[in-house]
């Protein structure tokens, strides 16, 4: 996919922020929400509204189709009032851990919070891009859609183009493919120590390692599992990446690694990768193919999180139960388009669903997951009074 600069035209950066008033979820009548036919004003039930802080309201629906009753939570985040930051769980140690969406906002002190990004279920590592107060915490090559939000609050959502790169002593410049995520055979990946103590990578003959310190000093090489220095980092090679790395960074050496966004998301504090797109400038624009999403997520009926925001910068955090025939039966990605739209969203992004959608309000999950008791997940979208 291209560069899409999704800030609305003639927002205003640094003026106060005029948000529409709160819209109570009753009125949803949502009549293009599902294709099963148009929805009538008794159809949609509210559950609850309720003003959380100044600047965040929350509010549950529930709306019947013909599908099946969906059961809606929304928060709307006035980002100049309160920030939202993206959290990672981690292990004891040190490294990429899991949680539950209750346990990640008490651990860092968020008034409300919804699931984040895809992760490896395995290693716990996020899938995507995720930036937590302006460093990169992971990345991977593939280019999804991204949410980010600016130190100014402002709230806008893109493709991530990260650049890591090593620059040597001669100027030569050496692109790293990852951060922090399993090593792949040929390409360099970067570990910090958001990763853990080391890289964990097994030892091989044609893998080479280079630790560099906070003065980019190379002080360590290795065949795997390499110490990650405190404040520094380490790169690894593997397969075709091994004789470049070893003839380039030797022990003495120096080296600068570093690690930039590049376009619109340059000065980016938080970010958070999901995908795909599911609107675009108010419409409906669900961007799956385009973004490699395997079929059951796009296509299928699951539970849903997503966020978004609407033309006034107003954020939009959102989930959808699922599973749940008497309940809520979940909704399609066309159909959390049109449901994010209907709330007022200029741009909004999937996150991930399925039994890792959870809603976290004042410190207790106010949605049903699907699976009875909460998932534990690799990262949380967190609202946060401002400092």
């Amino acid at each position: 996919m291209g560069l899409r600069y999704r800030i609305p035209p003639g927002y205003p950066l640094k003026t106060p922020m005029r948000l529409a008033p709160v819209r109570l979820v009753a009125s949803l009548l949502l009549a293009a929400f599902v294709a099963a036919g148009p929805a009538r004003a008794e159809d949609a039930i509210t559950q609850a509204t309720r003003q959380l802080a100044n600047g965040l309201v929350h509010s549950q629906v529930v709306h019947k189709t013909k599908a099946g009753p969906m059961a809606i939570n929304v928060l709307r985040v006035n980002p100049r009032q309160l920030s939202i930051r993206s959290l990672v769980a981690t292990r004891t140690g040190g490294g990429f851990g899991r949680a539950p969406v209750t346990a990640i906002a008490k651990a860092y002190g968020a008034i409300a919070a919804i699931n984040g990004s895809f992760f490896n279920l395995i290693s716990s590592e996020p899938a995507g891009l995720l930036v937590m107060d302006g460093q990169i915490v992971s990345s991977t090559p593939f280019n999804r859609s991204v949410f980010g939000i600016r130190y100014d609050g402002t709230p806008f959502i893109d493709d991530a183009h990260v650049r890591a790169s090593v620059l040597l002593e001669n100027g030569r410049e050496v692109l790293i493919q990852r951060v922090n995520h399993q090593a792949k055979s040929g390409e360099l990946t970067l570990y910090t120590p958001h990763w853990g103590k080391s890289t964990k990578t097994t030892i091989h003959p044609y893998r080479y390692e280079a630790a560099v310190d906070s003065n980019g000093t190379v002080i360590e090489v290795s065949n795997g599992d390499l110490p990650i220095p405190k404040n520094g980092y380490v790169v690894s090679g593997q397969g075709a990446s091994y004789h470049k790395l070893a003839s380039l960074l030797q022990p003495g050496g120096k080296a600068l690694v570093y690690t930039q966004l590049k376009g619109v998301w340059e000065g980016v504090r938080y970010a958070i990768g999901g995908g795909p797109t599911i609107v675009h400038k108010g419409q409906v624009h669900v961007t799956a193919k385009q973004e490699g999403m395997p079929g059951e997520i796009a296509t299928g009926r699951a539970p849903r999180t997503a966020i978004g925001y609407a033309a006034s910068g107003e954020t939009l955090m959102v989930t959808v139960d699922g599973r749940k025939k008497d309940h809520s039966v979940g909704c399609t990605l066309m159909e959390l388009g049109r449901i994010m739209v209907e709330l007022g969203a200029y741009e909004a992004i999937n996150l991930d669903g399925g039994g890792s959608s959870t809603m976290v309000v004042n410190g207790k999950a106010v949605n049903q997951v699907s699976s009875g008791s909460e998932r534990m997940v690799s990262n949380a979208i967190g609202v946060f009074v401002r400092e």
